[in-house]
Parts: C-alpha cells; sequence; structure tokens
C-alpha cells in the first residue's frame, strides 16, 4: 500500500506540474530556536562535556535540559548567556546553587548562520536568558533547563489538496564552538517522544511517528529504542556541530 501511495502521489505531481507555478507555499507555525551558552569573557575556562536532553511531549513542546561540565583554573565568577525560545520560564543552577535568570533581548545571530534554517524558525524577536555563574577551581557542573516550543511546517500538500504537519525545532549549538575544549569533549544527545512501538501492520502497511535529527558538518546516527512508551534517540558527538535540527512526524515524512 505503501508503495501504491507514493506511484499515486508521483502521478498526481505529474498531473499537477503545469499549476506548480501558482503551486501555494507550506503553512507553517514559526517558533524561535534556542542555543548553547556564550563563551564568556576574561576567563580561563576549558568545556569538557556537554549533556543535551530533549524530552519532548504530546504537546507541541519539548522540555530542554543543557548540562554543561566546566573546569575552571581559578575560582572565577561569570556571566553566562544564551539564546532562549522567547520569554519563557528558565532554571539554572551552578553546582547546587539557584542562578537567577534574567531574559533580555538576544543579541543578533550572525547572518551567516541563517541561510539553512529553513522553515517554521522565527528569525527576529528572540531573547537572551543571563546569569551569573560562582565557578569554583576545578570541575563544575551548570544545568539550564526551559521549555522549547515547536514550530509546525506542512509537508506532503499540492495545488488541489492539504497536507500534514510535521514537528521541527532547532539548538543553535555553533556558540560552544567558540569555547575551548578538552581533548576528550563529548556531546552527548539524548531525544525522546511519545511513541508506542511500532506494530508489523504500521511498519508494512500503515504509519507510525518517527524522529530525526540533523546537524552539520557533523554525522549523527543515534542508537534508537522503543521503551516505556517512548521512543528514544542517543549518541554522543565529539565534534560540535552549527546547529541541531529535529523534526517529528509522520514516518511517511520524516526518516530516521
Amino acid at each position: 500500500m505503501k508503495t501504491t501511495t507514493l506511484v499515486c502521489f508521483v502521478t498526481a505531481m505529474a498531473v499537477a506540474a503545469p499549476a506548480a507555478a501558482n503551486m501555494r507555499g507550506p503553512r507553517v507555525v514559526e517558533q524561535s530556536p534556542s542555543s548553547a551558552l556564550y563563551k564568556p569573557k576574561d576567563a580561563d575556562l576549558v568545556v569538557t562535556r556537554e549533556d543535551l536532553t530533549f524530552t519532548c511531549g504530546a504537546a507541541k513542546s519539548c522540555q530542554i535540559v543543557a548540562e554543561y561540565h566546566i573546569r575552571a583554573d581559578a575560582a572565577v565568577t561569570v556571566e553566562l548567556a544564551f539564546v532562549t525560545p522567547g520569554q519563557v520560564t528558565i532554571q539554572a543552577q551552578v553546582g547546587d546553587a539557584k542562578a537567577d535568570v534574567k531574559t533580555v533581548d538576544a543579541r543578533p545571530i550572525p547572518d551567516d548562520t541563517l541561510h539553512s534554517w529553513g522553515f517554521g524558525i522565527r528569525r527576529d524577536e528572540l531573547h537572551e536568558a543571563r546569569f551569573q555563574a560562582a565557578l569554583t577551581e576545578g570541575q563544575n557542573i551548570i544545568r539550564v533547563e526551559y521549555v522549547q516550543p515547536i514550530a509546525l511546517v506542512e509537508t506532503g500538500y499540492g495545488y488541489f489538496w492539504d497536507g500534514e504537519f510535521v514537528d521541527t525545532w532547532v539548538y543553535e549549538s555553533w556558540p560552544l564552538q567558540e569555547w575551548k575544549r578538552s581533548e576528550d569533549f563529548t556531546l552527548n544527545l539524548t531525544v525522546s517522544t511519545p511513541r508506542a512501538k511500532p506494530s508489523w501492520w504500521a511498519r508494512n502497511i500503515g504509519n507510525y511517528t518517527e524522529v530525526a535529527c540533523s546537524m552539520w558538518p557533523t554525522e549523527f546516527k543515534p542508537t534508537r529504542k522503543d521503551e516505556g512508551g517512548r521512543l528514544w534517540l542517543t549518541g554522543t558527538l565529539t565534534e560540535v556541530p552549527d546547529r541541531i535540527h529535529c523534526t517529528r512526524g509522520s514516518d511517511e515524512y520524516v526518516s530516521d
């Protein structure tokens, strides 16, 4: 049936080709991205690890937790900042101490990072979270947590029919490229979303929910498993990509 559907789709596209010039664009509900921590000024710090978790629900949002392991040669207090998806509630913790977070208009994201954002990502109205971090000599753990709204992008639409919405969200990781990183640095990514393990019927005839995360120039090949009513993607990167762009939707439009 999936093969038949594909043939019918290709045939319909061929028939509709003369109208392609007038074909509407996709329906889109845009959302702002979030980012990794910017490198603070005048501080000799080394990032040894980032544990990044996207815990997505059935609603159009994901809980993002970014935990940074940072080594300081001496005790120092720095201001840390990162792009947030609007005026959202942000929790920040430095070691065992909670930090007071302030949200302000964000500094502009460099123009050369905008071309590959694609549909659904709002380029304006960005906000920035800032907080003071009192670091001790040696290893420190900084944890930030917030809710990332999910953008919606229509796919599989045509001149005469509506398509299906695919969820998408972006995490700008390039600020971490500016930090000094240890030789054994790792970025550990975990993504999860509600999903019953697909049956034989769903995999071969019907459809099921799929999640995929792309990044450039680093290739991400996660381990995938269904457990506890959720789909889990886990993987480790040794290089920092420019961005992490994830999509969620029917396997007809989202491929692992």
